[in-house]
């Protein structure tokens, strides 16, 4: 065997070790990245699920606070109503004392007592009549707006202990 022969043996030789050398270089590369690959979707995955599960403890809540804040609206309602009944019946009450003191300051003037007697009885139950209709119209105006600011006032409160409560949770 000559010295050429060995020359070009050795390079098939190399040549050779190269290529599988490269080969299983590359085999072993392909399994690191089929692994990484699969590690990455694992942690893709474990990461939608949290964020499913975030969003749908985050819409779990908010339907709850809607819920307490629609109960909390209807409850409110129904004090407006009600004290809307009893606005009504306070004022039905205050009319019927205006009847009765327009009628006692029509006796008044019908009275056949001296004239002076009658016109400061008269001018006295007019005052009467007029003080306590303007006074009563004052009151249930007063009444009525704190009663809409302490409903509103009370529905703000609980919408918001609601919402301190749940994100407490």
């Amino acid at each position: 065997m000559g010295l050429r022969q060995t020359a070009i043996l050795l390079l098939v030789a190399a040549a050779a070790g190269l290529i599988i050398g490269w080969l299983w270089n590359g085999a072993l590369w392909g399994e690191r990245y089929a692994e990484l690959g699969r590690d990455h979707a694992q942690r893709l995955a474990d990461q939608q699920a949290a964020s499913a599960d975030v969003i749908s403890r985050t819409l779990l809540r908010e339907r709850d606070l809607h819920n307490q804040f629609e109960e909390h609206e209807q409850n409110a309602q129904a004090e407006k109503e009600r004290l809307a009944r009893d606005l009504a019946d306070s004022n039905a009450v205050a009319r019927r004392m205006r009847e009765k003191l327009d009628d006692i300051s029509g006796r008044v003037g019908a009275d056949t007592g001296t004239a002076a007697e009658c016109e400061a009885a008269r001018s006295t139950a007019g005052v009467l009549a007029d003080m306590h209709a303007r006074l009563d119209e004052a009151t249930g105006v007063y009444a009525a707006t704190a009663d809409r600011s302490r409903i509103a006032g009370s529905v703000c409160e609980a919408a918001y202990d609601a919402a301190r409560h749940s994100s407490a949770n």
